[in-house]
């Protein structure tokens, strides 16, 4: 899940909302096409107090990519409802 954080910083603002998620380690093949210890990370900005408009870009970025993994989780779902009824052995037993 994405960490959220709703402490009030210096000058009204609040800290930084909104993180990457952390990589959960899942996998859909063996192979990995990018070096984790490249994956950009949180920079020290401490005391820095972040507008809701600071946070609401990255947010709103964090939501659009939860959508679209959403959506391949639900189009590898109906594909593999084809594939398992196009099979071979799902037709001989209908």
């Amino acid at each position: 899940m994405i960490e959220s954080l709703d402490l009030r910083g210096p000058c009204g603002g609040s800290r930084r909302s909104s993180w990457a998620r952390p990589d959960d380690g899942s996998r859909l093949s063996d192979e990995v096409p990018w070096d984790e210890s490249n994956r950009p990370t949180p920079t020290g900005s401490a005391g820095r107090a972040y507008t809701e408009t600071d946070n609401a870009a990255p947010q709103h970025l964090i939501d659009i990519h939860d959508g679209l993994r959403s959506e391949l989780t639900q189009l590898r779902d109906v594909l593999e409802q084809v594939r398992a009824v196009t099979r071979p052995s799902a037709r001989r037993a209908a």
